[in-house]
């Protein structure tokens, strides 16, 4: 490679993003539409992403290099019963039981 190559930013096909992201290339294309990543358009359908911009987008997703901070809670231990909390949005829907009809007796 000669001297002006090396100084250009390496630009990451859809498919080489999602691969370094871990992302499916779709999901990657789903985050590009709702403006969640930054991207080049380089011709109609035909984008581009620097790797600042996949560095950036980890970064605001908090993800990167796992500090060594110790979890907040520990795991659930199986003996425990798991109780379903709902949120208070929603309301567990139980249906009335039908009445009988009378006149079909």
């Amino acid at each position: 490679m000669s001297a002006v190559t090396d100084n250009l930013p390496r630009l990451f096909t859809e498919e080489e993003a999602a691969a370094y992201l871990r992302l499916n290339p779709r999901t990657l294309a789903r985050l590009r539409q709702a403006g969640e990543i930054r991207h080049i358009k380089i011709a109609a359908r035909r984008y581009r992403y620097l790797e600042e911009h996949l560095i950036a987008f980890l970064a605001a997703r908090g993800a990167g290099p796992k500090s060594e901070e110790p979890p907040l809670h520990g795991p659930i231990s199986p003996s425990k019963s798991r109780k379903r909390v709902l949120p208070d949005s929603r309301v567990p829907f139980f249906p009335k039981p039908r009445r009988r009809d009378p006149r079909r007796d």
